[in-house]
């Protein structure tokens, strides 16, 4: 865990503070918040084995940036460089507009992370675990200790030994501790790994609290379900590169489609039927089973139209575009072995 900002650094990057101008102008919403980490051209190459690839992306301050890729590609050796544990072969980190290079003391300025367990006194309770780190990081109000635990939902159950605690209540308690410093930005590798279905359910409702409070966070998770949930923008990787980013709602988009069950014998009668339809952009025929793509809604329609021509459907229904179908589209092929 490593975090040291000032209240005053985290002020001037809170979405609430950073002005309104870009929404004035009918840029996208968001657009106005402050970018607190910024990769340009990222690459590493260890052994001549290119890990990581020319990568772009930026993250900025109240939003989450859900990290995605298959094992092997790059995720962890991303996060490495942003950390300033890893030299990148070419390109550049920035933190809060200044190059990591330059000035390795940004990541102990404005980053806080988990990627690992988080480490802590057994024997203490979890406020006196708080109060202790908060004493080597050159001290932190109590106020602010005590408005962490209600952040993590761990008020109620802080003066309990922290050996007592669940796996998810101690990575709850790692999280608040990553903040005590308000960090601008907020990297969690794999925060819900080896917890239970309980524990990775309080982790995800506590990540987009960090947001409100205008933290930055980058989340690296293969659960991409939870990813989803939690995410305001996604930016998904392959072999090194950046195949696809933009927001949940634009990646999903256009990805479902109506589900249309006939009886034997009827596709092609309903494919004529449904082809005449002004809203249906594509039909897609397997056997007894049409995927018609066109708007959500378009289910009822669908059916009057069918059975205006005495085909009753068997069943009709929407299915929806999920990130892990996306995700398993964009990278179905990639083999692990080139994982460094």
């Amino acid at each position: 865990m490593n975090a040291i900002s000032s209240q005053s650094t985290l002020d001037t990057l809170n979405p609430k503070v950073a002005g309104a101008a870009a929404a004035a102008n009918g840029q996208p919403p968001g657009h106005d918040r402050a970018v607190v980490l910024e990769t340009h051209d990222l690459t590493k190459s260890f052994g001549g084995v290119t890990v990581v690839d020319g990568l772009s992306f930026t993250v900025r301050a109240g939003e989450v940036l859900g990290f995605l890729g298959p094992n092997g590609a790059g995720k962890s050796t991303t996060v490495g460089m942003i950390l300033g544990l890893i030299r990148p072969t070419r390109g550049t980190v920035t933190i809060a507009g200044q190059n990591l290079a330059a000035k390795p003391a940004l990541v102990a300025e404005h980053v806080g992370a988990i990627i690992e367990n988080p480490a802590f006194y057994p024997y203490l309770t979890g406020r006196d675990n708080l109060r202790a780190l908060a004493l080597m990081s050159g001290g932190v109000d109590e106020t602010r200790i005590e408005s962490l635990l209600r952040l993590v939902n761990m008020a109620d159950r802080a003066d309990r030994p922290y050996k007592t605690f669940s796996l998810g209540m101690k990575q709850r308690l790692g999280i608040a501790a990553t903040l005590l410093t308000n960090p601008a930005i907020v990297i969690l590798d794999e925060p819900t790994n080896g917890l239970d279905p309980a524990g990775q359910r309080e982790i995800r409702d506590v990540i987009p609290r960090l947001a409100a409070e205008g933290h930055a966070v980058l989340l690296a998770s293969h659960l991409l379900h939870e990813v989803e949930q939690v995410s305001d923008r996604v930016a998904i990787i392959r072999r090194g590169q950046l195949i696809r980013e933009g927001s949940v709602d634009d990646l999903l988009r256009g990805g479902s489609y109506v589900e249309v069950r006939v009886p034997t014998g009827e596709a092609p009668s309903a494919l004529r039927t449904l082809g005449r339809l002004p809203f249906i952009e594509r039909i897609d025929a397997e056997r007894d089973t049409l995927r018609i793509v066109a708007p959500d809604d378009a289910g009822e329609a669908i059916n009057r139209a069918l059975v205006a021509q005495g085909i009753y459907a068997g069943g009709i229904a929407l299915q929806r575009q999920t990130l892990e179908n996306l995700f398993l589209d964009l990278t179905e092929d990639e083999a692990p072995a080139n994982a460094a």
